[in-house]
């Protein structure tokens, strides 16, 4: 019986030694060759990919730093930045898309192509999975798409402002814009004074950059949505003798830059001291403090209406990390470390309701002191202007965006270029229109 009883005790200490054994085995030979403290295999980070549109990725320090701040802020996921060219953006989208390479977040360029080529993820079923407070976004920040569902969301919130020297306004004797801003002609005359083409120097250099908010500001049809789906409105006749103002501006007046001239400009033409004026956005704010030496100031955009926009975000239908995707897209957009970053950095407005990224944003290092009669004027939803979008817009850019260059080059009027290229445009927004209706 005592036998039996040791060799029972004597093959139990054997089997726990084997098991322990085996313990310690699987803890010291991992599958991928890590192992955490527990003996769990360790996961490698999901690596995704974010598209945005530059000239030259390696220049675009800020979001290299801000992916970083990501990288370096958990180890679930990595994320590296890729970019093309912002007039070829859709096109090598579409090219990454075909192959198969397509990237896992992308910034959005015009959002209802993207939905309507089936680009894009919807986020609706993630934004109830995480139970997402979308009253953390300041207005504008998620807004849906033609087709009421959400896919992407504001990285900021960006208006048009005014870039102006006051070392050369001073030096001129010239008054700085007022708080409300210039009308359209105070503005002309302005940049016209400062204009001296035979020295190199103007007014401005990018006013018709913002042609479509020019047009609605005055309260003229640009791209109107009607029974028959989208159709733009600019043969419309106040509208041509704009386009045909702005052209002259350019070149009868040469207060701007012609084409032939903006050859000789330099990086940014502003802070090279080439122009005294010009448009940019507030995310330029930051660089523009580091670039320019002189003293500046912004004030509200002529005519006081403006286009409320900023990058706008999304996931890849195809992405191969959705997961890792929206965990980096939450993060760029929703959380507030990354928006406190750029509000740092001057990148933006911010597009979440966070008090310290707002004291940051109104007070911080590159915070020009007028901004706060930007806010105010934009802080009134008549002053906004939603930026066009429509389902084949990119496509119908495509016709009209020549013949609108003629008149800012000048090789032909609005009168003669415009309404033709205009039929050609609506008739592609009227095809893509039909298409949706058909699936």
């Amino acid at each position: 019986m005592k036998c039996i009883l040791s060799c029972r005790v004597l093959v139990i200490v054997v089997l726990l030694s084997l098991l322990s054994a085996c313990s310690n085995s699987s803890a010291s030979t991992p599958a991928d060759g890590t192992t955490s403290d527990s003996g769990s295999p360790q996961q490698e980070p999901v690596e995704i990919q974010w598209l945005v549109w530059s000239d030259d990725v390696s220049q675009e320090g800020n979001l290299i730093e801000e992916i970083e701040l990501f990288n370096t802020s958990q180890s679930d996921v990595i994320v590296e930045l890729v970019a093309a060219p912002y007039g070829e953006f859709n096109a090598k989208l579409q090219a990454m898309i075909a192959s198969n390479t397509a990237p896992d977040v992308i910034s959005i360029q015009n959002e209802s192509d993207a939905v309507a080529k089936g680009w894009l993820l919807s986020l609706d079923e993630l934004m109830a999975r995480d139970n997402l407070d979308v009253e953390r976004f300041v207005p504008g920040a998620h807004t849906p798409a033609y087709d009421g569902k959400y896919y992407g969301f504001r990285h900021d919130m960006a208006y048009w402002v005014l870039f102006y020297n006051k070392d050369a306004f001073d030096q001129a004797g010239v008054p700085y814009p007022p708080e409300e801003g210039w009308s359209m002609d105070e503005f002309m005359e302005i940049a016209c004074q400062f204009s001296n083409p035979a020295e190199q120097t103007w007014g401005v250099y990018n006013w018709h950059w913002l042609n479509p908010y020019i047009i609605q500001s005055m309260g003229l049809p640009y791209l109107e949505t009607g029974s028959e789906g989208p159709q733009y409105m600019l043969d419309n006749p106040e509208v041509i003798e704009v386009y045909q103002m702005i052209g002259d501006f350019i070149n009868e007046r040469n207060c701007q830059p012609n084409a032939d001239q903006s050859q000789s400009l330099v990086g940014d033409p502003f802070t090279a001291g080439q122009t005294v004026m010009a448009f940019n956005g507030n995310w330029a704010f930051g660089k523009v403090q580091e670039d320019a030496q002189f003293a500046w100031d912004v004030a509200p955009v002529p005519g006081g209406k403006n286009g409320v926009f900023g990058m706008k975000i999304g996931i890849a239908q195809n992405s191969d990390a959705p997961d890792a995707a929206w965990t980096f897209l939450k993060w760029l957009t929703y959380e507030p470390e990354a928006t406190r970053y750029r509000a740092e950095r001057g990148m933006g407005q911010p597009a979440i309701n966070d008090d310290e990224a707002w004291e940051i944003y109104l007070n911080g290092p590159t915070t020009p002191a007028g901004l706060q009669s930007v806010i105010d004027i934009m802080s009134d939803a008549a002053n906004t202007i939603p930026e066009p979008d429509a389902p084949g817009k990119t496509q119908a850019d495509g016709v009209l965006s020549p013949a609108i260059d003629e008149v800012w080059n000048g090789t032909g009027t609005a009168q003669e270029v415009m309404p033709s290229a205009v039929e050609k445009a609506n008739e592609i927004l009227s095809e893509e229109w039909a298409k949706i209706n058909e699936q």
